[in-house]
């Protein structure tokens, strides 16, 4: 079977392995985080499209994910609208085993046709949240110069008339005392 993606794609496009024996090795952007090296350079010719970036691709069993479910990771990690996941929940809900998705990067921005082998099969085509770009009115900004603000000076301190009197008294006591 063959699918043919046009230039500038956006979407990310979701596959089923159904013999995992002969599918590609699983990789996930986390499992690159941690071995930058592990990388399947086989995916390019299981789509025979030599072109294809496999560090944009994800290779993983549906059941590593099943706390969250494919929708969920979908709409999590590739930022899919609920709605557009709606569309195809049957098919996502239904399927076990291995997936690969393909992103954007994965198929570099020329048009693009792959051949998918027997066991390779498409499950959907799904479109992200598109970024809002809405021009939006700047809020007024006051240019005036503001005052400037006088330095903080703490008050004066006057000690306490018993303080002054306590200590005058120490004084002539010490004064008294050598023979004044």
């Amino acid at each position: 079977m063959n699918l043919s993606i046009p230039a500038h794609d956006t979407r990310i496009h979701i596959f089923a392995v159904s013999d995992t024996d002969t599918g590609p090795e699983r990789q996930t952007f986390l499992s690159r985080l941690e071995d930058p090296s592990a990388v399947d350079t086989t995916l390019p010719m299981l789509f025979d499209h030599p072109a294809l970036d496999p560090t944009g691709a994800e290779v993983f069993a549906v059941a590593d994910i099943a706390g969250m479910g494919l929708r969920g990771y979908l709409q999590e990690a590739y930022d899919i609208a609920p709605e557009v996941l709606a569309q195809s929940k049957a098919r996502l809900d239904g399927l076990g085993g291995d997936v690969i998705i393909l992103t954007p990067r994965a198929l570099g921005r020329a048009e693009v046709t792959l051949h998918m082998p027997a066991h390779i099969r498409h499950i959907a085509s799904l479109a992200p949240i598109p970024p809002d770009t809405a021009p939006r009115e700047m809020p007024e900004v006051d240019l005036t110069p503001a005052a400037p603000k006088t330095p903080f000076v703490p008050p004066r301190r006057t000690p306490q008339p018993w303080v002054i009197i306590v200590v005058a008294v120490i004084l002539l006591l010490i004064w008294l005392g050598q023979g004044g």
